[in-house]
């Protein structure tokens, strides 16, 4: 269809620039379309949110409660499939989890690590803040599948959930008050830590059709017996 000289010839900040203005112009064609924000939990001392940490540290055994993302999805709003933590890759393999490394170092650039650790989110807690009127759910493609294969989800366009969100496995609706927990990395049998990501854990929010979704997520980064485990120097 392309032949060799006009792929060397194409301009692609042409291209480049058509795919920015066309995302920019049209949210359908972005992965994600949502307003986001952070909450510090340092600088809350709202009751409420007290009473969704203890509820948090129930679930989680942690004794501190991570920053809460708080995210707003308009009509068409979506977050097209990923994973939340890194995948594993073989660059990624020899490199900490971010939290562990802060522990295993005095260093404080270690806070803000540059590639010398990676993101493993070994949990994460979805809440839902609201009863969205129409679409909004949260899906999984190939949960409970056999077997998994990264080439099969691209061709089938599962990372797409504007367009196939009900071709998910798993397909769940924001009910407000309720919160899904679920596990993005499985556990390395030999030394108990994080292992590899759980490529089953690929997951999305679907398009809001009518109204807005309010969510809000926190993750845990590390396995609580390997905290403590490590600032005992074992």
């Amino acid at each position: 269809f392309v032949n060799f000289t006009e792929c060397v010839n194409a301009n692609y900040s042409a291209i480049e620039k058509f795919i920015t203005d066309l995302e920019d112009e049209h949210p359908l064609y972005r992965a994600r379309y949502s307003n986001q924000t952070w909450l510090p939990v340092d600088n809350i001392k709202d009751p409420i949110h007290k009473k969704i940490q203890q509820r948090y540290n129930n679930v989680s055994l942690r004794k501190k409660i991570l920053d809460n993302n708080v995210v707003r999805y308009p009509v068409s709003g979506h977050f097209h499939a990923h994973y939340d933590s890194s995948h594993y890759l073989t660059l990624k393999e020899t490199l900490p989890c971010c939290a562990l490394s802060v522990l295993l170092s005095n260093d404080s650039e270690l806070l803000h690590p540059e590639g010398k650790c990676h993101l493993c989110r070994f949990m994460t807690v979805l809440y839902y803040l609201n009863d969205v009127t129409a679409g909004g759910e949260t899906a999984f493609p190939v949960a409970d599948n056999e077997t998994f294969d990264d080439e099969v989800v691209d061709r089938k366009g599962l990372h797409n959930l504007s367009a196939r969100c009900n071709m998910s496995n798993l397909v769940l609706k924001p009910a407000k008050g309720t919160a899904i927990v679920f596990y993005n990395h499985h556990i390395d049998q030999e030394t108990g830590q994080i292992g590899p990501v759980d490529e089953y854990s690929l997951h999305g929010g679907c398009d809001v059709k009518e109204g807005v979704k309010w969510i809000a997520t926190n993750w845990i980064n590390n396995l609580p017996h390997v905290m403590k485990r490590t600032k005992k120097g074992q």
